[in-house]
């Protein structure tokens, strides 16, 4: 993971990205449109085996006799992998302002990298991690689970990113491009890019009601597979 924050403050290092898209809000974009798509996988296999693991590891049967209810179990799990995520990508939310404004030579606002982070990396993880920690537990097979999500990962790159428009993937991929296409209107904008060429881009109302509209359905997706979740452990564990 600090490999990832690594390779995303290289990317949007000024040294790599040519003077005239030299703006906050454009690496912001840059850096978190990378991280997300790594971290997005990373979370599908951090996050599948947080229950199946208290099972092989015996742990199941304190949860029979423990005060503890199956939302607060299932939710307890699913907010530890969240956390993680999160904390995994604060380095990039502190160090990327501080790279610009030694590379550029002025002080660069770290308010674009924190609205990148909300905006674009949390809601992909939050799928991702909510998908694959359900998926993984309702099947009790971590590693067939492992090999599904890797083939679905590369079978979506390829084929449903491209071909289809409804697609989980193509929500994940061009949904980030989504938020990426408002950040680097906002830094043409900054720039003072003439008319003619804002013109040629999407106005900010369709871009701000797309990026708003895969925020609401990736999440509402994460709350719906969370209490699917639920109901098959509350089911289990009786």
């Amino acid at each position: 993971m600090l490999c990832i924050n690594a390779i995303a403050l290289i990317i949007i290092s000024p040294a790599n990205v040519p003077i005239p898209i030299r703006s906050a809000w454009n690496a912001a974009g840059q850096a978190f449109l990378m991280a997300t798509a790594f971290m997005s996988l990373a979370a599908g296999f951090f996050a599948a085996d947080r229950i199946q693991r208290d099972e092989s590891l015996g742990v199941r049967d304190f949860i029979y006799i423990a005060p503890i209810g199956s939302l607060d179990y299932v939710m307890g799990k699913y907010a530890s992998v969240i956390a993680s995520l999160a904390l995994a990508m604060l380095p990039l939310v502190v160090l990327a302002p501080i790279v610009q404004s030694i590379m550029i030579g002025k002080i660069t606002a770290p308010l674009p990298f924190i609205i990148a982070f909300f905006a674009m990396y949390l809601p992909s993880v939050i799928f991702v991690g909510s998908f694959s920690l359900a998926v993984a537990t309702i099947i009790r097979n971590v590693k067939g689970f492992y090999i599904l999500f890797v083939a679905f990962w590369i079978i979506g790159g390829e084929f449903l990113v491209l071909h289809r428009k409804d697609s989980i993937m193509h929500l994940l991929a061009f949904g980030g491009r989504t938020q990426f296409s408002l950040f680097e209107r906002i830094a043409y904008v900054e720039m003072g890019l003439s008319k003619e060429l804002l013109n040629q881009m999407p106005p900010y109302s369709a871009l701000l009601r797309d990026a708003g509209m895969n925020i609401a359905v990736l999440l509402s997706m994460s709350l719906v597979v969370l209490l699917l979740l639920f109901f098959v452990q509350k089911r289990r564990l009786g």
